[in-house]
């Protein structure tokens, strides 16, 4: 399943989710903010090494608020299954990749100047 719909999601699918995507939006308002100006890698790399909590959650939350009703994000943050997980890696790495196309070849970091690094200057 690859798309942005609640079709096919059982209610209480829906309902595991929206909580996972809450809990991990309040973890990320709440947490520590020493972490807040890294790029969003190095910054989930960071919070793993310090176990954080609800890092899926967090993730989730981020990955809702970029790509709103995305299936494949709502099924993740239902249980967190592995499986899932890569199709959702999946999904996000072909939009990327589209996403890029249509800005020339060149993903950019949008809103953030700072982390905008141009490697074929």
């Amino acid at each position: 399943m690859t798309g942005d719909s609640n079709r096919g999601h059982t209610p209480e699918v829906l309902a595991d989710a929206r909580e996972a995507i809450v809990t991990g939006a309040a973890a990320n308002s709440a947490g520590d903010q020493r972490y807040s100006n890294l790029p969003r890698i190095l910054r989930y790399a960071m919070l793993a090494r310090d176990n954080a909590d609800h890092l899926e959650k967090r993730l989730a939350a981020e990955v809702a608020d970029a790509c709103p009703e995305l299936a494949e994000n709502i099924e993740w943050a239902a249980n967190f299954d592995p499986f899932i997980g890569l199709q959702l890696a999946a999904e996000l790495d072909r939009r990327a990749v589209t996403q890029a196309g249509k800005q020339g070849g060149r993903a950019r970091y949008q809103g953030r100047p700072d982390l905008a690094q141009d490697q074929y200057r």
